[in-house]
């Protein structure tokens, strides 16, 4: 009687079964399936999804457009995940099962569980979608989307418009803010008094431009110094807004970016913010603002 492999399930011979041949034949076909599957998944990319949105408040993922999937094996055919959205906990897995020889495209459902498993399906043929580790969801495709986090994730380019926000080091070593089809900030100078070095450079331009489409402006950085015992901001403090719909904001506590939900919570409609923690007498604030 054939045997079988302890993790893959692929057939062989038993020492001296006959007939030999079938269950021989069998295992190859097997591995070859596997194999070619493999090769197509090292190939794989993501496009579309439009603007993908995490809230792990709620852990709610969504996204407003299908997610095309490919290996281009059998030319610009896909995997199609429906635009939608699926709830993940923390430690849970969204997958689904990639169709392999394409002449069409193929809808494909999302499963869930703790861990990456359909009965009679072989692991090579189950991709990973999303999982999410704590408050952020990382993506078969390597991407990754933090909690309150909203934008283009797949196929948008060089940041994409209005994509996620990147935090990096700069070369004098300040910090370096590059918002999604926005421009890069250079956060280096000091707060007036505050001895250290936290603030804005003055080379970055503030005037009306379009995004996709949107025109809008970023704002002068608001710095905040509000003394110890405070639990909220007005983004709006210099008046610097006026009239002007106040369509995004990123606070910084002391050089670093607070996360949505998890340290503040911004109301754009009343250009608040309320903190999820009391302030110091140390703490100094600066806000990026964006309105149209």
């Amino acid at each position: 009687m054939p045997k079988q492999t302890r993790l893959m399930g692929f057939t062989f011979p038993a020492p001296n079964e006959e007939p030999f041949q079938e269950p021989f034949e069998e295992g190859m076909r097997q591995q070859d399936v596997s194999a070619y599957a493999n090769s197509e998944n090292g190939n794989l990319i993501w496009s579309g999804g439009g603007t993908v949105s995490w809230n792990s408040g709620t852990g709610i993922l969504t996204w407003t457009a299908d997610i095309n999937i490919t290996g281009m094996s059998t030319g610009p055919r896909f995997a199609v995940l429906e635009a939608g959205s699926v709830s993940l906990e923390d430690g849970e897995v969204a997958y689904f099962i990639m169709p392999r020889l394409l002449v069409a495209d193929v809808i494909v459902e999302l499963m869930r569980s703790g861990r990456i498993f359909s009965t009679g399906a072989k692991l090579h043929d189950l991709r990973l979608f999303a999982v999410r580790i704590g408050n952020i969801v990382y993506f078969g495709d390597g991407s990754s989307i933090q909690n309150g986090e909203s934008g283009a994730i797949f196929g948008s380019g060089l940041g994409g418009a209005g994509g996620i926000t990147l935090i990096q080091q700069g070369a004098d070593g300040g910090v370096v803010v590059t918002n999604g089809g926005g421009p890069t900030v250079d956060l280096e100078a000091d707060f007036a008094g505050s001895g250290g070095n936290f603030g804005v450079a003055t080379t970055v331009a503030r005037s009306d431009h379009s995004h996709a489409g949107v025109v809008h402006t970023h704002e002068p950085q608001l710095k905040i110094e509000p003394g110890a015992g405070v639990t909220s901001l007005n983004l709006n403090a210099d008046g610097g807004i006026g009239a002007k719909t106040l369509i995004y904001a990123a606070i910084f506590r002391n050089g670093v970016l607070q996360s949505e939900g998890d340290q503040v919570t911004i109301n754009l409609g009343a250009q608040s913010a309320a903190l999820l923690f009391t302030t110091v007498a140390s703490d100094r604030f600066l806000i990026e603002r964006v309105t149209t």
